[in-house]
């Protein structure tokens, strides 16, 4: 019942939190490619999932030492903020990825 957690939760979650997503079509189509006997049955259900995924510019789980990212049209602003001297931040780095400027059209 700590205060701070409620403050924490409500301000910062959301933006921690951003690969987060309730639609569970996504994991339907996930879990039935998983659940496939071969490889290209296996196929189609991602294929779908990717799909959906862009259709819906919905943002990937980023881990395990690695960047898995889903973008489409749909996404602008990556990369494109200027810095102070000119220059524009990497849009992935070691650092994590650089969400400054970003939206989604439409």
């Amino acid at each position: 019942m700590n205060p701070v957690k409620q403050l924490l939760g409500a301000s910062l979650g959301p933006v921690l939190g951003l690969n987060h997503h309730d639609d569970t079509k996504i994991d339907d189509f996930l879990y039935a490619g998983q659940a496939q006997a071969t490889a290209s049955d296996a196929a189609t259900y991602y294929r779908q999932a990717t799909s959906y995924i862009q259709k819906n510019a919905v943002m990937g789980s980023i881990n395990r030492f690695y960047y898995s990212l889903f973008t489409t049209n749909k996404i602008a602003g990556v990369g494109v903020l200027q810095l102070p001297n000119g220059q524009t931040q990497r849009s992935i780095s070691n650092w994590g990825i650089d969400w400054t400027g970003v939206y989604q059209v439409g």
